[in-house]
């Protein structure tokens, strides 16, 4: 799933490029800089949306169910792209996959939290986030030699086989125990964890959600007025609105549109683009 995230920012570069309507009139959808502009931004004005919805289903069907849940709107975002070649339907194409995208990437890391033991907790979250770089590198290369369609039917088969094979996952041990379904969380603790005393760990993990009771939704949003969370979350995003205003997304977006007016002649823009995807893989492994 992760994969398919990254191949919905990796389709953005090479078909902004190759849609183009003063450089390829005769392109299968000429867009002009305005319709580029919107088609690279919806996304992610409707990630906030996704993030809102992931809050309010995490608490209602857990962080399992949640997860599966973001992938309904990425497969109608691909799905869109089978229907007609439409500016409009690649504008509900991405802010669907923005939905989807903000839902994911708000309770995949909750659910790896919640089902894994706390020695690989972190690198499993790690790990999982390569899939978004490997995904981005598939649609850079995709992008350059395949239709719109094309691409979105190979992304649409990636996110039926997660749909299908996550379906088949047990919820974790931390939702069934709140939903006082006790013989089900020692099984799914055993399933996620086969060496583990399942017995033991569910006495320890029963006695500390006892511990620490779940709250309605409203009085988790209503705890953010005490000074120590409010603070806590306006540190946080103030290091994300930075992060954000960097421009990441735009220059990613619009890179070989950016590297093709900078006339570069060492190479072809676009395998300059997968290139700097192939270095983004490399030093994310040197992080780890």
């Amino acid at each position: 799933m992760t994969l398919v995230t990254g191949l919905v920012a990796g389709w953005t570069s090479p078909f902004i490029a190759k849609l183009d309507v003063t450089k390829h009139p005769d392109s299968e959808l000429p867009i002009n800089e305005t319709e580029a502009s919107w088609i690279a931004s919806l996304i992610n004005i409707s990630r906030a949306g996704g993030s809102i919805l992931s809050a309010i289903f995490i608490y209602l069907i857990g962080t399992k169910s949640t997860t599966l849940v973001s992938g309904i709107p990425l497969a109608i975002g691909w799905i869109c792209f089978f229907i007609i070649n439409s500016v409009t339907l690649v504008y509900v194409s991405r802010i669907l996959c923005g939905i989807g995208i903000g839902m994911y990437y708000s309770s995949f890391s909750l659910y790896i939290g919640e089902m894994s033991h706390p020695k690989i907790r972190g690198a499993l979250i790690t790990f999982n986030i390569q899939g978004f770089l490997m995904g981005h590198l598939c649609g850079n290369i995709m992008g350059k030699y395949f239709k719109m369609w094309l691409f979105a039917a190979v992304s649409l088969v990636f996110n039926v086989i997660f749909m299908v094979s996550f379906s088949m996952m047990p919820h974790t041990p931390h939702y069934l125990i709140r939903c006082n379904k006790m013989d089900k969380a020692v099984k799914s603790m055993s399933f996620y964890n086969r060496t583990a005393d399942a017995t033991n760990e569910f006495k320890a993990l029963e006695q500390f959600l006892r511990a620490h009771p779940s709250h309605s939704f409203w009085d988790e949003f209503r705890s953010l007025s005490k000074p120590i969370n409010w603070k806590t979350l306006l540190m946080i995003s103030i290091i994300t609105v930075c992060t954000q205003l960097d421009g990441p997304y735009a220059f990613s977006a619009y890179m070989e549109i950016i590297v093709t007016k900078a006339r570069l002649d060492i190479m072809k823009p676009s395998d300059l683009i997968i290139g700097v995807s192939v270095i983004g893989i490399v030093s994310s492994w040197l992080s780890i």
